[in-house]
């Protein structure tokens, strides 16, 4: 991905690791340092990939079998995201997925969270409730930290229950062909997602500060890409409420879209235009007509390089539809 010269892969400190436990004495990962959340260091396929901020790997936290479980449980219930301190129209912005919370008791919830507990030595009620989350094709999390400012008057409100958010466990649930790396552009560092595969950081330090270095943001996936997170908290907290099922017909992202593609239609109705022509042409229109946020058009592929019949719309709400495509062309969003 340009300007991110260094992406993670299997390296002689994992190699180091597989040695060990053939010799029978396993040899731990690095530990995080003073200032951060202690890990259980000879958890199984624990891998420290950078030193700082600390950042670890997990390869096959979940079985594939788990990880589509989650998928087909959070499926139902999949909601527009928003950003946690952030309130009213700016919560959606700088996120374009779909996401749900499950309650813990749901499976298979019990076993991921027991899986945490053995990492980090927390218990459950120090765990937020686990999210799923779905991008689909362009679809990305803009940059921004897990935690919170602590001495803002919104980040006094979100600590007031539990604390800060002193780590992440992200789990990547599917692969990804291309794209939909976390990558931390501060320190010039990604992850690739891989099915199975946990990424933990700190996105604060013990003493409730924000780590500013934990900066992250989610490219985008050129495929759906599927995460589950649990974030662990400096103390008990009370749980929300979990996530209900969604009628399909409100499984929708609402504009304003950043530019880009996303897979699915746009509901019926807010139409400007509409014709046969090539994508090229389509975007010309679009662009040039003040009422028009985007098209939306009815093929497999994404870039077709035929004559389409396009939709063109003055307002997007995307339903996800594996036959469908809708290009925004980001008016709304500076």
């Amino acid at each position: 991905m340009s300007g991110f010269s260094r992406v993670w892969t299997p390296s002689s400190s994992q190699k180091r690791s597989s040695a060990a436990e053939r010799s029978g004495f396993p040899e731990p990962a690095e530990p995080a340092g003073p200032n951060y959340m202690p890990l259980n260091l000879y958890f199984p396929n624990l891998v420290k990939v950078h030193s700082s901020p600390p950042i670890y790997t997990i390869d096959n936290f979940l079985t594939e079998q788990e990880c589509d479980g989650f998928i087909q449980v959070a499926g139902p219930l999949l909601q527009r995201s928003k950003t946690h301190a952030i309130a009213g129209s700016e919560a959606t912005k700088g996120r374009t997925s779909l996401t749900c919370h499950l309650a813990k008791k749901t499976h298979p919830c019990p076993m991921l969270l027991q899986r945490i507990q053995a990492l980090t030595n927390k218990p459950f009620g120090h765990m937020e409730l686990p999210q799923v989350a779905r991008y689909t094709d362009s679809q990305r999390y803009v940059e921004h930290y897990d935690g919170v400012d602590p001495h803002t008057e919104a980040g006094r409100a979100f600590c007031a229950n539990g604390g800060q958010r002193i780590c992440t466990v992200l789990v990547y649930l599917n692969d990804v062909p291309e794209g939909g790396t976390t990558t931390f552009r501060r320190v010039n560092f990604e992850v690739k997602p891989k099915k199975g595969r946990a990424l933990i950081f700190f996105p604060g330090f013990m003493n409730g500060e924000l780590d500013t270095d934990a900066l992250h943001a989610a490219s985008p996936a050129i495929s759906t890409k599927w995460v589950s997170q649990v974030w662990i908290r400096q103390s008990y907290r009370e749980d929300g409420q979990p996530s209900t099922p969604v009628p399909e017909s409100e499984q929708t992202l609402q504009g304003p879209l950043h530019m880009g593609y996303y897979r699915g239609c746009c509901l019926a109705g807010d139409d400007v235009y509409e014709a046969d022509m090539t994508l090229e042409q389509a975007k010309e229109w679009a662009n040039t007509n003040s009422q028009c946020f985007g098209f939306t058009y009815n093929t497999i592929d994404r870039e077709p390089t035929g004559i389409v019949h396009v939709w063109f719309k003055s307002r997007l709400n995307v339903l996800y539809n594996e036959s469908w495509w809708t290009y925004s062309n980001g008016r709304g969003m500076e």
